[in-house]
């Protein structure tokens, strides 16, 4: 990869975040692009410091995808130019000092559901609306692109790797043209009881664009995480995450696997003693794995649980994990199974004890201790009456 030559135009002698970002970018933006900008002015405080995308990931434990998906969000937002080699690699990064002023902020970084479910034409612009039907055909192409009959390289990403991007003003206001989109938006935006911000558009919209999420299932998807209290887009897009990992793309089976969740999730976390957190993606991923791959009863889980708790004394989904697949991989499906496998493991470990051998000796040693072993009756007083007579 080609060295990337990170500078700006104020100078490199100080890290100082501009008020105006503060105001008028950092809160529509996602959490973690905020993370990797300010990471940027860091950077750029300490001329010693190397730079690599690399690096970057290393430092805030993100992926070089997410590196890059934040570097295109904030180009797009005018904050960071970027310049590639003839090889397509990244070589310049250049931060751009934000606008000086609230009007100067193009309106169309700062787009929301309003200016998608409720355009307004400017008959005066005509390049806006130029730009308008630019980006409508842009986004038809981009549809067609993925379309089923144009099939992708075999080096591209899976589906569910494949982007949680920030969507252009351009491509947004393209959505205006799409009838179940637009349900799609007015939806959430009733149900979550705001105006969607730029950020909420992104997750909206790479449920329906990318992950091929239909009107029902979004909707069934925030109504039922706003009934459990959960109001945050990110935490949906975890479970429509899950749900493209595990090929669930029905209606019915999205509740059948929100009810299953609901029900194996509370009871893993009270075999473990969890309170007052809900499971991470991660652990939520075993449990799936244990009650709908393995098809496990509510019983054998809770056993093999128990079985990590007294074994290592501590919550360890791996090594819980690791009991599970060994009875999957024995076929064992019920409680019974379980005994049977013990009884079953017990019986081959007393088999292998009973089969080494004591170390030889001379018959001479065995007749000793043959001897010694039967001598179980000892007369003490008489012992005692000969230690005191050779003292006497």
């Amino acid at each position: 990869m080609a060295d990337i030559h990170l500078h700006m135009e104020a100078g490199h002698h100080v890290t100082c975040v501009s008020n105006f970002f503060i105001d008028h970018y950092m809160k529509d933006a996602p959490g973690e692009y905020v993370k990797i900008y300010l990471y940027l002015l860091r950077t750029l405080s300490d001329p010693e410091r190397d730079f690599a995308i690399s690096a970057m990931a290393t430092a805030l434990e993100h992926t070089a995808r997410d590196i890059r998906l934040a570097l295109q969000y904030w180009e797009d937002s005018d904050l960071l130019s970027l310049t590639y080699d003839k090889e397509g690699e990244l070589c310049d990064i250049c931060l751009l000092s934000p606008a000086a002023s609230p009007e100067a902020v193009h309106q169309e970084k700062r787009i929301s559901s309003r200016d998608v479910l409720h355009p307004v034409e400017n008959s005066s612009s005509s390049s806006g609306t130029a730009a308008r039907a630019n980006a409508a055909s842009s986004f038809d192409a981009t549809k067609a692109a993925k379309t089923p009959a144009a099939p992708e390289p075999a080096a591209s990403e899976p589906e569910t790797e494949r982007t949680m991007r920030a969507y252009s003003a351009q491509e947004l206001l393209s959505f205006q043209e799409d009838e179940e989109a637009r349900s799609i938006l007015f939806i959430a935006e009733r149900y979550l009881g705001r105006t969607l911000s730029p950020t909420d558009l992104n997750y909206i919209l790479f449920w329906y664009d990318v992950l091929h999420m239909d009107e029902d299932m979004i909707d069934f998807l925030i109504t039922d995480c706003l009934q459990s209290g959960k109001n945050s887009l990110k935490y949906m897009n975890s479970i429509c995450l899950s749900w493209a990992e595990h090929g669930i793309t029905t209606l019915e089976a999205a509740k059948a696997d929100r009810q299953n969740h609901s029900h194996a999730a509370s009871l893993v976390r009270q075999s473990y003693g969890i309170s007052g957190r809900g499971l991470s993606p991660v652990e939520l991923s075993f449990v799936h794995k244990w009650f709908n791959t393995y098809d496990f009863s509510d019983e054998l889980v809770k056993e093999a649980i128990s079985r990590t708790m007294l074994n290592i004394g501590q919550i360890n989904f791996k090594y819980t994990d690791t009991i599970m697949t060994q009875w999957h991989n024995e076929g064992i499906s019920d409680a019974a199974g379980v005994a049977a496998y013990d009884l079953k493991h017990s019986e081959e470990v007393k088999e292998r004890f009973s089969k080494v051998k004591a170390p030889k000796s001379t018959d001479r040693s065995r007749d000793s201790f043959h001897n010694f072993s039967t001598q179980v009756d000892y007369d003490m007083d008489d012992i005692e009456a000969r230690l005191l007579k050779k003292q006497l």
